[in-house]
């Protein structure tokens, strides 16, 4: 399999929702309560994701292997 690393662009910003919210439920587990851990969904997160890039665009680079080259 071979994977390649490319600049996100605004067509992935919907995409990191599910991973982010999966990877901090997964890293928080055991360290804080359950109930804190069913803060946030995947939708919330990439719409927070999508606000953060609107300011951020210019100065931060997120890098994945997102499904298609866009």
């Amino acid at each position: 399999m071979t994977v390649r690393l490319r600049t996100a662009n605004d067509h992935d910003v919907p995409a990191v929702g599910a991973p982010h919210h999966r990877s901090w439920a997964s890293a928080y587990a055991g360290l804080v309560t359950p109930e804190a851990l069913t803060f946030g969904s995947a939708p919330v997160l990439a719409e927070w994701w999508a606000e953060r890039r609107c300011w951020e665009a210019d100065t931060h680079q997120a890098q994945g292997p997102w499904t298609a080259a866009r």
